[in-house]
């Protein structure tokens, strides 16, 4: 079971901002990562059939953008406790029991801080530049999960 968590595209306004939509800019960019994403999917023999965001505009824009690319004629759903501020611990049961490969779309600090919870306190998450559309690969391994690939548009 592979997880990947990803950073929403360029919004318009900061992070902090409570419904700020994607630049043009950053919808082109989302749109060309998830053509990239897509065929590195398809190289490795894995299917998405989910994926979460946080309910926030920018996350939901993000998320149905790849899902145009990933999964086709299938829609995003909202997971609570994604949104930026939110305690990542509160999802992790959650997402061991996930079976297959899952994308979650959210927000700066959410995201480093769930990967660094995922892989250990040790981990590298806190030295990678989580840039808008920033997608960092994780799988199971022991007690912890091992980031496997980072892709940024």
């Amino acid at each position: 079971m592979q997880l990947y968590i990803m950073r929403h595209g360029q919004a318009a306004t900061p992070d902090g901002a409570m419904e700020s939509e994607l630049t043009r800019a950053g919808r082109l960019a989302i749109e060309q990562l998830a053509v990239r994403f897509s065929q590195s999917l398809s190289q490795q023999g894995l299917s998405l059939s989910t994926i979460f965001h946080s309910g926030k505009k920018r996350a939901e824009q993000t998320a149905n953008i790849m899902a145009k690319s990933i999964i086709a004629n299938t829609g995003c759903s909202i997971l609570a406790g994604m949104r930026p501020n939110d305690d990542p611990q509160n999802i992790i049961e959650t997402i061991n029991h996930w079976q297959a490969p899952t994308l979650i779309v959210s927000h700066l600090p959410f995201i480093p801080r769930l990967g660094e919870i995922l892989a250990g306190s040790n981990a590298e998450v806190r030295t990678i530049d989580i840039l808008p559309g920033t997608i960092i690969t994780l799988q199971p391994s022991n007690h912890h999960w091992q980031i496997v690939s980072i892709m940024s548009p």
